[in-house]
């Protein structure tokens, strides 16, 4: 995987619209300087990390860390990470994870995760799937989607909605399904982000991914969402969003029976045995 450190706009305008080997594009801008991404550079992944200030158009897609601040228009799409805050406008789709915060407006659609905070304003649709989110603020004709958790809730507008459904549990088979995976002697292509420097898993630093990989504390239980196995996304970005620093992204061949899914999110995968193909 090639990486690209972007400080100033000028960079960001002169990269290519496509690139040929994998490419992760860091915004490592000082918090003074907005960077305007305005498209989708295919082969690539946009990520924010530090202070930067980014702001996200059109069809582009942006993964937030550390204490950046991201504000995404259009039908742009942005994962939320550690403590780094989004603002969703128009059409957007934001992810928040970890401590990450969340103004949805417009008609933006929100995925809450984690300890994460959102507020829910105009027509935005925030579906809150963890127990440990905040809800600030419920108002105008925003629709609050708690599913299967129960969260203290703000005193909302009259013109607001909140509702309570039960959650679609997943299994393997629409796991494969919602991901477009292509299955191919039992197994799939799924995605690993490690630490660039070591090859090791960001948890807990002791698992280094090479050759065949075999998880030393396998839980199979589909009740567990976290620990109990390898961790792997099906797609490169899901991977590098659970980054804790300067990744490295790995391919790598799983067996089906090897997969345990926690059916209420498939953001990610726990994985009995792994098995290293090439980096990305």
């Amino acid at each position: 995987m090639k990486t690209i450190v972007i400080k100033t706009q000028k960079e960001m305008d002169a990269l290519p619209d496509s690139f040929k080997e994998f490419t992760c594009i860091e915004i490592r801008s000082d918090k003074t300087v907005e960077i305007v991404v305005k498209k989708t550079y295919g082969s690539s992944t946009v990520i924010a990390y530090g202070s930067s200030t980014v702001i996200a158009y059109g069809s582009s897609t942006v993964i937030a860390y550390d204490s950046s601040t991201v504000s995404a228009y259009g039908s742009s799409t942005v994962s939320a990470c550690g403590s780094s805050t989004v603002r969703a406008y128009d059409s957007s789709t934001v992810r928040a994870y970890g401590s990450s915060t969340v103004s949805a407006c417009g008609s933006s659609t929100v995925s809450a995760y984690g300890s994460s905070t959102v507020s829910a304003c105009g027509n935005s649709m925030t579906a809150i799937l963890s127990a440990l989110v905040v809800v600030s603020k419920i108002c105008q004709y925003a629709v609050v989607c708690l599913d299967g958790v129960k969260v203290k809730l703000p005193k909302k507008d009259k013109t607001a909605t909140v509702i309570k459904r039960e959650i679609a549990l997943h299994d393997i088979n629409s796991f494969v399904d919602f991901w477009g995976l292509e299955v191919k002697n039992k197994s799939v292509i799924l995605y690993k982000s490690v630490n660039k420097d070591t090859g090791c898993d960001f948890r807990t630093g002791r698992i280094k991914y090479e050759g065949e990989v075999i998880c030393p504390d396998f839980d199979p239980s589909k009740e567990r969402e976290c620990g109990g196995g390898l961790h792997l996304c099906a797609t490169p970005d899901g991977a590098l969003s659970f980054a804790d620093g300067p990744a490295k992204l790995l391919k790598c061949k799983v067996l089906l029976k090897d997969i345990v899914v926690f059916g209420k999110n498939i953001q990610k995968v726990r994985c009995k045995r792994v098995e290293v193909i090439s980096e990305v």
